[in-house]
């Protein structure tokens, strides 16, 4: 992953769009979208992950999340 990747993702939809991620949690496939994120880089699934574990209460899980890209220096994640 690296931030053309990134910017190219959110330029073009790569991966699930971000409409489907929305959809992920609400039928309990939180799961999927976590380790899309973690294995593939998708941006959207590790933002929405990050939020839906945020709104339950799991902060450091959802900085685990967002983390690499963070590191990266991704707007969006820091």
């Amino acid at each position: 992953m690296n931030t053309d990747d990134l910017s190219w993702q959110a330029h073009h939809y790569g991966g699930p769009h971000p409409r489907k991620a929305d959809l992920l949690p609400e039928h309990g496939r939180l799961d999927l979208m976590i380790r899309a994120a973690e294995e593939r880089g998708e941006w959207f699934c590790a933002e929405r992950a990050a939020q839906e574990l945020s709104r339950r209460g799991a902060f450091g899980r959802a900085v685990e999340v967002a983390e690499p890209f963070a590191a990266l220096g991704w707007r969006p994640a820091l």
